[in-house]
């Protein structure tokens, strides 16, 4: 529909004459734009004043019999709410948040953050939407026209130091809205409306990789795979069909036979919340008629709004198949000298440690669990096919030892193939040393 809004506007403080500015033909809606608006939704008229630069809205609305030194004049032709409609078809309503500039039907407008709006007073203004019309029925005993006109001027003295005359019933009403909302405090930013996945960029074709994870601002997302298959375990052992409905913070994990692309897709009805903000939006190419700048407008109750998703999803070439020559080490052991006859004589256990297999093997570590022997010294980690390498320890003779006449232990050698992880163990290999004690007397 296409019709001039005099909501939020007077000649006097816009320059507006609704005689001389028609209404242009054909609306053009921006590509950017989430809306436009279609006309008024239920409001009047209101008298009242601008208030001066020392008026502080957080101080409470000014008392019955305000002095009006420094106050201006200006009386609105129309308070309350204006209509909406989203790009898919949803109807929107709004109130106004800006006494500066004009409105017109088929003006287009994009959701901002409410840092980019530069309005006053947010918080307390979404705190009002959350109390009051058209989201509960307050205030009571008013007409709905006459309820969205009192939260509107409740709205313009956070957002404008707009104070109405003490006309009744709509001065009491706003001033008991500003009251009451002073003493609740300001509300957070609204979280707009998102759907969005994290996971991978790429995978390799037949192996189930992820996780990917669901994120929505909705109750659930309809989630579809093309290239590919989903499943809720890393195994792959439980399928989810293409176009399951999936919650926030849900995980799956997916698998594409063939390299080349997946894609993931997701579609939902999230809501755009009652206090999220937008600006106006022009043609690059003009509107005649349109205004250069245009109202900043406030959601008065949410709006639902169709929210999709996409994540590509690169698939390579599969993984190549573990060679069959599997890693292999072995390990020989001995012991000088062969004998001990003392308490605390050292004895000096040597290893030998060979990769005996076709491919090279890094972690290489011999482990030797005697009770009382040192590391085990090796010059090295990493062996190519074929190497070897000695390794020593020492042990010193005990008592215990001389009473057993011997010392016994075994020792194995670990490694790792790198390229596939796989862990390699020798079989164990082991050596002894003998007591002698010397006869004397």
């Amino acid at each position: 529909m296409l019709l001039f809004l005099s909501a939020c506007v007077s000649p006097a403080v816009a320059g507006v004459d609704p005689g001389r500015f028609p209404v242009p033909g054909p609306v053009v809606i921006p590509p950017e734009a989430d809306f436009d608006l279609t006309g008024l939704g239920g409001g009047t008229g209101v008298a009242g004043y601008f208030g001066p630069e020392t008026l502080n809205p957080l101080d409470g609305y000014p008392a019955a019999g305000y002095d009006k030194t420094g106050f201006v004049r200006n009386d609105l032709g129309y308070a309350g709410i204006i209509n909406g409609v989203g790009r898919d078809g949803t109807p929107l309503r709004t109130y106004c948040i800006d006494l500066a500039h004009e409105a017109w039907g088929g003006m287009a407008y994009k959701y901002v953050s409410w840092s980019e709006e530069h309005v006053e007073n947010l918080g307390y203004i979404a705190r009002i939407l959350h109390d009051y019309y058209p989201n509960t029925d307050e205030p009571a005993d008013l007409s709905p026209a006459l309820k969205a006109a009192a939260v509107q001027a409740a709205i313009w003295f956070f957002s404008d130091r707009y104070v109405l005359a003490e006309f009744p019933p709509l001065f009491q009403a706003t001033s008991a809205i500003v009251a009451r909302v002073l003493a609740e405090g300001p509300l957070p930013p609204p979280q707009a409306p998102g759907l969005s996945f994290t996971g991978p960029d790429g995978i390799r074709a037949g192996v189930v990789s992820g996780p990917f994870t669901v994120h929505t601002t909705a109750a659930t997302a309809t989630v579809g795979i093309t290239g590919g298959e989903m499943f809720e375990d890393a195994a792959g052992t439980r399928p989810i069909p293409s176009g399951a409905e999936l919650r926030n913070g849900d995980t799956f994990y997916v698998r594409s036979a063939e390299p080349g692309t997946l894609r993931l897709s997701a579609h939902a009805t999230a809501v755009h919340p009652a206090g999220e903000v937008a600006l106006y939006v022009r043609d690059p190419e003009g509107q005649p008629g349109f205004p250069e700048q245009g109202q900043k407008i406030i959601l008065a109750a949410d709006a639902e709004t169709p929210v999709d998703a996409e994540k590509t999803v690169e698939v390579t070439e599969a993984p190549p198949e573990p060679p069959k020559q599997k890693p292999s080490l072995t390990i020989r052991k001995w012991v000088r000298p062969h004998s001990y006859h003392r308490a605390g004589q050292p004895l000096r256990f040597t290893y030998k440690v060979t990769n005996t297999s076709r491919v090279p093997l890094d972690r290489v570590k011999v482990d030797d669990p005697k009770p009382g022997l040192s590391e085990v010294r090796c010059p090295r980690s990493y062996l190519w096919p074929g190497q070897s390498m000695v390794c020593t320890a020492t042990y010193r003779v005990t008592r215990k030892d001389l009473w057993k006449r011997s010392v016994r232990n075994c020792a194995v050698v670990n490694g790792r193939d790198p390229k596939y992880g796989r862990f390699v163990r020798s079989r164990r290999a082991c050596a002894s040393a003998y007591g002698h004690v010397p006869v004397t007397g």
